[in-house]
This record gives structure tokens, sequence and C-alpha cells, in this order.
């Protein structure tokens, strides 16, 4: 998973930290630089309302206190990112998102106390019945109120906001609205049964578009990127995905019914269950991507809550071997038990550290100390030390021979053990889902970008793509009916600005070409975080967007149905330019524009395609 919302928008903004903005009336024409279209988001934002720059003033003043006392506090940099999200998108807010903004800049401005950690327990507790009782009634009950209360309580806790005595009078006036709540919109409970008993369906030339956006903390439209795309002129998207790591720091399994996620690193936040509900009442389609911690979601973890993840973790070859079955069976039955479609995923960039550790005979094995046995002599520093310097240098993506223990010490001995276990993993996720009843659910996985990709170990932060000899996608190939979908995470600037550098075409290309070349070649395939760079280039965005949906997605690779484009983590849209060229190229696009079409399950086989 990639950072988690604040810290990804916080890398981006590192060099522009908000402070008083002199001459804020004194604009360019167009802004060139991120200090001037900081400059002219904020002249935006204080014109529309006379208080503004008061009272961003005095809530970046009570910032830079929380930096010089604690720094590296998650949530001081969770601050950050929530002012730096106000600074460049409120002066564009409707108005009703515009009050919200302004209430919270009031919010930080006053002095206030965070709980302590042991006034929290008892206030969590109580948030977790309050949670159950709405995934109980948020598809019979009109929850309207309610949830727009709830995210405003995320919002403000997750920051430090409110005491423990204010915590709990806004969780007793979330349990009585809760209690009155009316019964359900005719309209909404129509919408509901229309989505009974399908599965989403891919249609050759139409591409489904969805969201990235990592806000699964919240329940409404109130969100971000529902801003940004409204001020973009489209209307919202048909998908949103949201990741779960499946055990939190100390190895605990978390099911997707289970109230804050260590990985969002805060103090209150909503079950998945329940947030995949809040979206198909809003008429779109939910896709969760279940995450094992392997390298990378150490650090998220580590990244979202300050401390290392220290836990006993399941891999892929546990699931391969079936000891995650249980797992899997309770919480296939928490997404879909009323039959509405969803799109369920197993392992974030699985030709990366999913496949790479998952060697030899125990399974745990990376392949690296198998294919260079000096590397088995060194560990920590200098082992990451070295194979960076090997990684970078392709030591391992040309080579002629493999060793024999890449292959010979689990199932097919023509099949290197790492792609092996990550395909048998899928298997038995399947198994479990049709065993399950979860008839419509449909199953995904992405690689990671530049998969395949001989020159990848020389592009910043890509050494460990899936590049190696033994990486090759038809290794991972689990058979007609496993996977609905093959994904690949989409990073990479437009083609044209960097032409012999990390661009999308060098992200996307060996990828597509080995789909095309393989089992795979009749699975549809889905974009992941599809963004120009891992950080926020707004001024790259709009000749980016223009290439991605205009030529590459319906013309160079028209077996991708399906895009996860990353806003507002890493396309930002805060440019005009950008702005309108969303708007333009693919707001308006005819081919971006169809409703979702999915399979009836009460139909037989031979007439399941069918429109929305």
């Amino acid at each position: 998973m990639k950072k988690r919302l604040f810290l990804s928008l916080t890398l981006g903004l590192v060099a522009f930290q908000l402070s008083a903005t002199p001459g804020v009336n004194a604009l360019p024409a167009t802004p060139t630089t991120i200090d001037e279209l900081r400059t002219d988001k904020l002249a935006s934002f204080y014109k529309k309302d006379a208080r503004a720059q008061d009272l961003m003033t005095k809530a970046q003043a009570f910032l830079d206190k929380q930096k010089q006392s604690n720094p590296d506090s998650p949530m001081t940099r969770r601050l950050q990112a929530e002012l730096d999200k106000v600074a460049f998108t409120a002066g564009s807010d409707a108005e009703q998102r515009l009050k919200l903004d302004l209430d919270f800049l009031e919010a930080v401005g006053r002095d206030h106390k965070s709980p302590a950690a042991d006034e929290l327990a008892p206030l969590q507790e109580r948030y977790k019945k309050l949670c159950d009782k709405m995934d109980d009634l948020i598809f019979s009950k009109d929850l309207d109120r309610l949830m727009h209360a709830h995210d405003k309580f995320v919002r403000y806790t997750a920051v430090g906001l409110w005491d423990k005595d204010k915590i709990a009078s806004e969780l007793e006036r979330m349990e009585g609205l809760a209690e009155r709540a009316g019964d359900i919109a005719y309209g909404r409970s129509q919408l509901l049964d229309s989505c009974k008993n399908k599965k989403l369906a891919h249609v050759p030339k139409l591409v489904y578009l969805g969201t990235a956006p990592h806000e699964e903390m919240y329940l409404t439209n109130d969100r971000r990127s529902i801003a940004l795309i409204d001020e973009a002129g489209g209307r919202p998207l048909e998908l949103e995905l949201a990741e779960h790591i499946i055990q939190d720091s100390d190895g605990k399994l978390v099911n997707l019914s289970e109230c804050n996620s260590s990985s969002l690193g805060l103090p209150f936040s909503p079950p998945l269950t329940l947030w995949a509900k809040s979206r198909i009442l809003d008429g779109r389609l939910p896709a969760i991507l279940l995450r094992v911690v392997d390298n990378k979601a150490k650090n998220d973890l580590k990244d979202a809550t300050g401390k290392e993840a220290k836990g006993e973790y399941h891999t892929v070859a546990d699931i391969a071997a079936g000891k995650l079955d249980d797992y899997f069976k309770t919480n296939v039955s928490q997404l879909g038990p009323d039959k509405t479609p969803v799109l369920l995923g197993l392992l974030k960039d699985f030709d990366r550290d999913a496949a790479a550790n998952s060697f030899g005979a125990d399974g745990k094995t990376p392949y690296y100390s198998l294919m260079d046995p000096k590397l088995k002599d060194l560990s920590g520093d200098k082992l990451q030390e070295e194979l960076k310097k090997k990684l970078e240098k392709g030591a391992f993506v040309s080579a002629k021979t493999l060793p024999p223990d890449l292959s010979n010490q689990y199932g097919d001995a023509q099949i290197p053990d790492g792609p092996e276990r990550v395909r048998d993993a899928w298997k038995r996720l399947s198994k479990v889902v049709t065993e399950s009843g979860g008839s419509s659910v449909g199953l995904f996985s992405s690689a990671g970008a530049f998969h395949a990709n001989k020159n990848a170990g020389k592009y910043a932060g890509e050494q460990a793509a899936g590049n190696q000899a033994w990486n090759k996608l038809e290794y991972y190939w689990p058979g007609e009916g496993v996977l609905d979908w093959v994904g690949i995470n989409a990073v990479g600037l437009d083609p044209a600005v960097d032409p012999k550098g990390a661009n999308l075409m060098e992200s996307l290309e060996p990828f597509m070409a080995e789909v095309r070349t393989s089992s795979w070649q009749s699975t549809p395939v889905m974009l992941t975080d599809l963004a120009p760079a891992r950080s926020q280039s707004p001024f790259q965005e709009a000749s980016w967007i223009q290439t991605v949906y205009t030529k590459m997605i319906p013309a160079t690779f028209p077996n991708i149905l399906a895009v996860f484009v990353s806003i507002p983590n890493t396309v930002t849209l805060w440019s005009r330019d950008a702005s309108a060229s969303f708007r333009n190229n693919v707001s308006s696009a005819k081919m971006y524009s169809y409703k979702m079409r999915f399979k009836s399950l009460d139909k037989p086989a031979s007439s399941q395609t069918a429109g929305q």
C-alpha cells in the first residue's frame, strides 16, 4: 500500500510548508511554481470569506508550535496534510465544503487538548458499538445526518482537536441520531435492490473510472476527492479502491468489520464493511485490496503509528497452504451477504515482496539469497546496501541460467517457487470465495510498476521492480476463472516529458507485452494508483492526463478496461490546466461515461451481460 493520505500529501509538500503568505494580491497570471500556485489558491480562498485569512494564520501558528514540540508525531503530519489540502483546494470548494473547511480552521486555531491513551480506550469501545449499529442500519435507515456528523468526528479527532469530554458528547449526539433515524429514502432502497445478485462485467471499449483516494475513514461525499472531481466538471467516478493490511503491528488478524485499523493510525476510523456499504449507497462499486504484511506494509504501519511493526506475520506461503481460509471465509461473508457486487483483491505488487520472499522449502526465503549465496552472509544495513547496488545494476535481470533451488522446493519444478506460491494463494482465495457464496465478488491482483522493465533498477524508488529472470507473468497464471482482473500499479510521467526516463510507457509496456503473449491475454487489465509520480507533480498533470486518456488507454492498450486514479493522493488537479484537461479529456469523453455493466447471477451464463 502506498503511504496513507496524510503521509503522501506531506511528502509532496515538504518544501513548501504553509506559512504567512505575503503579497497574496500580487498574483502571477499563470502560476509556474508551487509557491505561486499556493499563493494563487490562497488568494481565491481568502476572497470567498472574510474570515479565511485570519483563521488560516491562527491554524498555522498552532501547527508551528506542534512542530517545535513534537515534529515527528503522526498527528502533527496529519495536521500539516489537512492544512495543505485546505490551502490548495478550499478556494474552489462548494459552499457547504467551504463552511466545513472554515469551521475546521477555527477549531485548529483554538486552544485544545488531545485525550490521553487511557482516556481514549473506553471512547473507542463506545465508537465501535456505534459503528456496529450503523453497519446494521445503513441499508434500512436514513443515516445521512449521522454520517456527516461521523465524518466531522473522524476529521477532528484525527488531529487531536477535541478532548475526552467533547468526544464523549459527540458520541452521545451520534448515538441519538442513530436512534431517531427514519426509514431510508425509497430511491436509495430501489438502487440497492437493483444492485443485488449481480457481478461486475467487463465490456470491450468500456473503461470504468475509479479513484484510489485513501479516504476510507470518511462515509459521505464531503471527502476531498469528490470536491476535486466536481470542480473538474465530472460526475463522481464509478469505482473506489481501499487497501486493507490483514494484520496489525503486533500480528493480530484484522477483519474488515473492525474499527480503528492500525494501518490508518487514527484514534477513530470506521470498519471497511461500513465504508463499502456507504459507497454502494452512492452508486459506486467498492474495491478492497487485501495486503499481507510485507516490507512495504511494515513501513506503512510504522508511518501510520510511529512504531515498528514487530508481530508474527502470515506469508503468501501460508495463504497458499490454506492457513488463512477461515479468515477469508469470515471476511467474504462480511462483504456481501446480500449479493451486491464488490471487487476483492489479494496482494499489492504481487511481483515484488510477495513473490520475491516466497522461495525455499519454508516459503520465506528471498530469491536473491539463492541467486547470490554471498548475500547470505550479510544482514541488516549491509545487506540492504549491497542488494540496492546489485538491483541498480540489474544483476538478477538477465540471468541465463537459474539455480535449481529457485523452482524445485515447491510444486511444479518448471515454475519458480515465488510466482507459483502467489498463483496458489489466488487459487486458494478463489476457492474460499466460491464455497462461501461470494458469487458477486470479482477477484483481482496487481503487479508493481515497471514489471519486466530491464531498466527499472536505474529509476529512483523502483529497484524492487519485478524484472528478474524468474519473474515472468506467465509463471503466475492461475488458470481460467480464478482472477477476473489483473492489474498493475500505473505510475509514470508523460512519455513526451521524460522520453528516456521513468515514464508511464516504460512502466506499462513490458507488462502489457507479457499479457498479450501469455495465458493472460483474455484477462481484462486494470490500472491501480494511476498517477504521474509517487509524489505530487501538479504541473505535470495537464499533458499527462491528455496523453493517458486520449492516447495510451484507448489506442495503445485497449485491453485496459478499469482505472483507479490516485486522486487526491498524488493526482491533485490543483492547477487550472490540469482541471481543464481532466474535464475535456476524461469527464467529457464518451468512452469513460458509460454506466457500469453487470452479470446477473439469476440468469444463465449465455445471457449474463446486462446494463444498469
